[in-house]
């Protein structure tokens, strides 16, 4: 059962057509995320909920939604359009995509992804045809997809047999990173690898989602009246006094100390 708070697929609200020449690829594009809610509410001190309003900053006065105009400022200048001023100047929502590139699959790094949609075929005839050579021969299509007015880049590729559509940033969107080189010194190598080999075998205990649980227990602490337990912050001790060889040494004593516990 899913727990209340997490959304783990959206709702498929767009459809998407890829024309490869004349072979419609239709489908559906349904939004990955994962949306982690605390399961609190805001309250003032009296008890009520918290409201919001949007309000000019010099006079104070609430602006409803239908009023507000989006601009920048410029100088001492505001310069501001319509909604219908933009829809106008930028592109609109494509439903249909009749310029498609077939290319070899390639790896895209999750930095350079702005939004991921799991594609959802509604031909079962062209998927099996289209979708089934692409798996075999390793192919991703490319194309051009209107996201928030604005043209991207896109690609539809199949990740472990799911066609996911991954929508990208403009390269000026992407943060910069450089390499970051890492050399183990050759007297230390056999050590460390002894320590990696024993650390293999480390069990990891699986972790259950206790986001509303955890909510669900204190609101009955409070409710009876009983404390609320807390738990001690963890902190981390950096040796600084010892060589790698000897840290080396004791971590793998500990290791071995904690797998035979």
């Amino acid at each position: 059962m899913e727990d209340k708070g997490t959304r783990k697929l959206g709702a498929s609200r767009t459809k998407l057509c890829l024309k490869l020449g004349n072979i419609p690829l239709e489908g559906k594009l349904s939004r990955i995320g994962m949306e982690s809610e605390s399961g609190l509410s805001q309250f003032s001190p009296a008890g009520n909920p918290i409201g919001y309003k949007k309000v000019d900053k010099v006079t104070g006065e609430e602006v409803q939604n239908d009023e507000i105009l989006k601009g920048k400022k410029v100088g001492d200048s505001v310069v501001t359009f319509t909604d219908g001023e933009l829809d106008a100047a930028y592109s609109r929502r494509q439903t249909e995509v009749s310029r498609v590139k077939v290319e070899d699959i390639g790896v895209i790094p999750d930095t350079y992804v702005k939004s991921l949609y799991l594609f959802k075929p509604e031909n079962a005839d062209i998927w099996n045809m289209v979708g089934g050579r692409m798996v075999q021969l390793k192919k991703q299509l490319r194309f051009i997809y209107v996201e928030g007015r604005q043209e991207r880049e896109a690609v539809l590729q199949i990740s472990n047999g799911a066609p996911m559509l991954y929508v990208k940033f403009f390269p000026s969107e992407v943060a910069e990173f450089v390499p970051i080189p890492a050399a183990c010194d050759a007297e230390l190598a056999g050590d460390v690898d002894a320590l990696m080999t024993s650390l293999s075998t480390t069990p990891i205990p699986e972790v259950g989602e206790k986001r509303n649980v955890v909510i669900d227990e204190l609101v009955g602490m409070k409710l009876m009246g009983k404390p609320i337990p807390s738990k001690p912050p963890v902190e981390a001790k950096v040796l600084k006094s010892k060589t790698a060889k000897e840290l080396l040494k004791e971590s793998l004593a500990v290791v071995k100390a904690q797998q035979g516990a």
